[in-house]
């Protein structure tokens, strides 16, 4: 028997997962953060060998940027150099120190006037060549002590022609022409007014470029740095000048907190009509702005590489960008529910205040692929980014149903919203917290019922004497809150508290009124106003009796009829004194005129006796005035002070008395002569006038 032995050899061929083939460092480094309301990606992607344009370590044998622009001075370099202090790769990186000290962009307006820009800037001396519209990409990494921002841009150069706006030439232009006539010459002036500088073309097709310095509004005549190269006629568009940088990166910012990072900004070259790239070319310049320390190295330029972005496992961007805002990732949480609900009064109304709760928003997971030219995918660790939209405000129902529930349309924005009730009955506040999406939270419902009187407080500033108070009134609601209250003349004030001011005694009532309507009324009795007055009460005296002239002096006595009243309240709060004073006695003027010589009696006939006391009359007050004389006084030669009152004893209603017969006259038959012509056969009448002087000084 014959036996055929059949060997099969299976050839097994091991298919890896092509994001095990990733190399560690092309593995894509992806960040996320919320960008209005949606996820914002950014990633950075060592850049793969095959698509390498151009790149630089800073090492000595590499190709170094300029340092230098237009600067001199400390900052001709822009606190830029080359060092070996910190690196990532190599022996060497790029240093930049406070680009807003050193920055090394300097300005120059028309006037000489300069001004510095606060980046530091370094530029590549080789232009590049690329057709418009390639998908380029930057790849760096960087590092700082603090933090900055790095931008990238390919700077160009002139157009290939420019640009016609709306002014035209109102005569020809021949080359060599320094000045033009234009058709809007206050365009010009706009700029050169500010110093500006505006650049016009100075021929049709490839140009070089002129600065108006001066403007003739009279005339319409533009004034140029420099003569024309070349001719436009009358009737011809000014051409303006347009300087092209076909390449514009971006900027990425850098935190210290990461380290060393790796950061990728991705662009299209620009696809200007009036400049091609590919004949024309860029060179790489990038601007650095920090208050720090930045250090770059490993800088690659060439062209991107494609990415896929991935959320939850779904593919949601896929291109040549190194960054992706996701208006597809929306916050679906809803928010918390309302804790808290106070209720105050503001300029007469009830205010709902609502303790703004918090929104949860909503939680993504993203990954971002590198894939290479032959489909290879180098996949990045899953990065989460939450999305907060935010509260937009809230819906709210007010009613006596305790389970009302309103729908999820804001109808207020502010964390606070009147509650319009005026009864002592039970309402509820149902109140929900929407997000900017839409998405609501539970309904918090609030009851409250205000059927207790509010409290009030009623206080003086003062119970001593005063010729006004001012009563406080303060009022109080433990259910709602206070409404208004009502001033003894009627008057509602909407307020929780005020101040009534009062100048008479009597009894004053107030009403309090919650927003439930519940009314308090409370009544204050003052009674120690005394009204401002500064007064003086004075009295007439009896007769001195018959008066005959003996053969030698002789004194006459009148009392006086009553007591003299003097009052200060408030007034003289300095003091005060009381002055008298006499004229001497003189003959009565006779009605038909006086016939020869007027007679009077020499001064120092009437004197004024000492008060006898003082007394007080204003209850609860001691003080008094002091005596100024001591036994007697000659009125009729002068003023008299009778009292005195300083600062501490100045104020009450004073009664002074005087003794009988105060005032006392002297008849001198020496001096007292009797007119016996113009009053013949009768007694001869004389006369004075006593003059009391309540002054308000000391």
């Amino acid at each position: 028997m014959k036996s055929r032995i059949l060997v099969i050899i299976l050839l097994i061929n091991v298919l890896l997962p092509t994001s095990i083939l990733a190399k560690e460092g092309q593995t894509p480094i992806l960040d996320g953060y919320q960008d209005g309301l949606y996820p914002k990606l950014e990633w950075a992607v060592e850049m793969l060998d095959e698509d390498v344009l151009y790149e630089t370590g800073f090492e000595e044998n590499d190709e170094l940027p300029k340092l230098t622009y237009n600067s001199s001075g400390n900052r001709k370099y822009g606190g830029q150099s080359f060092t070996t202090e910190e690196f990532f790769n190599g022996k060497r990186s790029m240093k930049i120190v406070d680009s807003y000290t050193n920055g090394n962009y300097m300005n120059r307006d028309l006037n000489g006037n300069i001004s510095y820009q606060d980046y530091s800037r370094a530029n590549f001396v080789d232009r590049r060549y690329l057709a418009n519209g390639t998908d380029l990409s930057i790849s760096f990494r960087a590092k700082t002590t603090g933090e900055g921002r790095i931008s990238y841009s390919g700077t160009g150069g002139a157009a290939d022609f420019g640009t016609p706006i709306a002014n035209t030439f109102l005569e020809d232009v021949k080359k060599g022409d320094r000045t033009a006539k234009v058709s809007n010459p206050q365009f010009f002036k706009s700029y050169v007014d500010r110093g500006r500088q505006y650049y016009i073309a100075g021929q049709k097709g490839r140009y070089s470029y002129l600065t108006v310095i001066g403007v003739d509004v009279g005339t319409s005549t533009i004034t140029l740095n420099k003569p024309f190269p070349g001719e436009f006629s009358k009737g011809d568009h000014v051409l303006k000048h347009n300087h092209r940088n076909p390449v514009s990166f971006g900027s990425r910012s850098i935190d210290y907190k990461t380290g060393w990072g790796l950061y990728n900004l991705n662009t299209k070259v620009k696809n200007y009509a009036d400049y091609n790239t590919l004949l024309r070319g860029f060179y790489l310049s990038f601007h650095t702005y920090t208050h720090d320390t930045i250090y770059i190295d490993d800088l690659k330029m060439g062209y991107a590489t494609n990415t896929q972005l991935f959320r939850e496992n779904k593919k949601v961007y896929e291109g040549y960008l190194s960054d992706f805002l996701d208006k597809g990732a929306i916050d679906k949480n809803k928010p918390n529910d309302v804790k808290q609900l106070d209720f105050k009064m503001k300029k007469g109304k009830l205010m709902a205040n609502v303790v703004k709760p918090k929104d949860n928003g909503t939680t993504y997971t993203y990954r971002v692929d590198a894939v290479t030219n032959n489909g290879i995918h180098y996949p990045s660790k899953e990065t989460p980014v939450t999305v907060i939209s935010g509260i937009k405000g809230y819906s709210y129902i007010i009613d006596k149903n305790p389970a009302t529930i309103p729908n999820t349309v804001v109808n207020t924005t502010s964390e606070a919203f009147e509650v319009p009730i005026n009864t002592g009955d039970k309402y509820y506040v149902h109140v929900r917290a929407i997000d900017k999406e839409g998405n609501a939270s539970n309904t918090t419902h609030y009851s409250f019922q205000d059927n207790k009187k509010p409290t009030v407080t009623i206080t003086v500033d003062t119970k001593e004497y005063a010729d006004k108070v001012a009563i406080n009134i303060k009022a109080e609601d433990k259910e709602t809150a206070i409404k208004r209250i009502q001033t003894p003349n009627g008057e509602w004030i909407s307020s929780d508290k005020i101040i009534y001011t009062v100048n008479k005694n009597g009894e004053y009532t107030f009403k309090v009124e919650d927003i439930a309507g519940n009314l308090t009324k409370k009544t204050v009795k003052i009674e120690n106003i005394i009204p401002k007055e500064f007064t003086m009460k004075t009295s007439d005296f009896e007769s001195f009796g018959d008066i005959k002239i003996k053969d030698r002096p002789v004194k006459y006595g009148a009392s006086f009829k009553q007591d003299i009243t003097i009052t200060n309240h408030w007034v003289a709060s300095n003091g005060w004194r009381l002055d008298v004073s006499a004229t001497p006695f003189t003959v009565v003027k006779p009605r038909n005129g006086y016939k020869g010589q007027e007679k009077e009696m020499p001064t120092g006939s009437l004197t004024l006796k000492s008060p006898k006391k003082v007394i007080q009359q204003t209850e609860g007050i001691e003080q008094l005035p002091n005596i100024s004389i001591e036994t007697g006084a000659v009125i009729d030669d002068g003023k008299v002070t009778v009292l005195e009152a300083g600062k501490e004893n100045n104020f009450g209603e004073f009664k002074v008395e005087f003794p009988t017969n105060a005032l006392e006259v002297t008849i001198d038959p020496t001096t007292a002569l009797i007119d016996g012509v113009n009053y013949p056969n009768q007694s001869t009448p004389y006369e004075s006038t006593i003059t009391w002087d309540l002054v308000a000084a000391p």
